[in-house]
């Protein structure tokens, strides 16, 4: 009897990097369930995918009891062997201007549905003592910049918060990878940034995605790839 294919659950599916995980992950063998908040859109990219992409669209991965319904949903398909948390909320502006609703929306989509799904799917990987956790952050998890204040302040807790779980995992089997991508060329650049970089010159996410990809499927007995980062030229 042949193995089973691998299930990834990949999250900010609907445009940009995470819709090419999903892609990639797809036409490397793996069930891949696609989640975010644009049914639409998450449709569009399932249709590319040859029925190997799950569209399921969630309201707010910040919130527990919608990340317990969905982990819930996606683990009657089987056991998740790939969790990659791509999702992301811009939240630029200068320090005075930051606000409650500003904080309050980069801490949900950067930092609380990566811990939120993180510590649901992290027990049963455990037990079976494989599987990984992803966490694509930013280049802002790594230098400060102006006009950063909240959005840096979240993707540095979530890579604080995936060093603890990778210091947790250790010698379970189960792999915590922190990705630190910089500027792309995707939708995230949306009039909601506020922000208007030279686009022509951000990566190519499908480009992107390749080595995020490879380095999630790679399998080695003694170590593993933990820290990735992909800089522009």
């Amino acid at each position: 009897m042949s193995e089973p294919e691998p299930l990834a659950l990949v999250t900010g599916a609907s445009s940009g990097l995470g819709a090419e995980l999903a892609l990639s992950l797809a036409r490397r063998g793996c069930r891949v369930v696609a989640v975010g908040r644009d049914h639409a859109r998450l449709s569009a990219v399932a249709e590319r995918a040859d029925g190997r992409v799950e569209p399921v669209t969630v309201a707010d991965l910040g919130v527990g009891r919608d990340a317990d319904a969905l982990i819930c949903d996606i683990s009657s398909r089987g056991p998740i062997e790939y969790l990659i948390y791509a999702a992301g909320s811009p939240a630029f502006s200068s320090v005075a201007d930051i606000d409650d609703a500003m904080l309050d929306n980069a801490l949900a989509g950067n930092l609380r549905g990566l811990i939120h799904l993180s510590a649901r799917v992290v027990g049963p990987m455990k037990r079976r003592g494989s599987g990984a956790i992803v966490g694509i952050l930013s280049t802002a998890a790594l230098t400060g910049r102006a006009d950063e204040g909240a959005y840096a302040a979240a993707k540095w807790g979530a890579r604080g918060y995936l060093e603890c779980l990778r210091a947790d995992c250790k010698g379970s089997g189960v792999r915590v990878i922190s990705v630190f991508p910089g500027g792309m060329n995707t939708p995230f650049w949306s009039k909601q940034s506020h922000l208007s970089p030279k686009l022509e010159t951000y990566m190519n996410a499908a480009m992107v995605a390749e080595p995020i990809v490879s380095t999630v499927l790679a399998e080695d007995a003694i170590g593993y790839t933990s820290t990735l980062t992909i800089e522009r030229k």
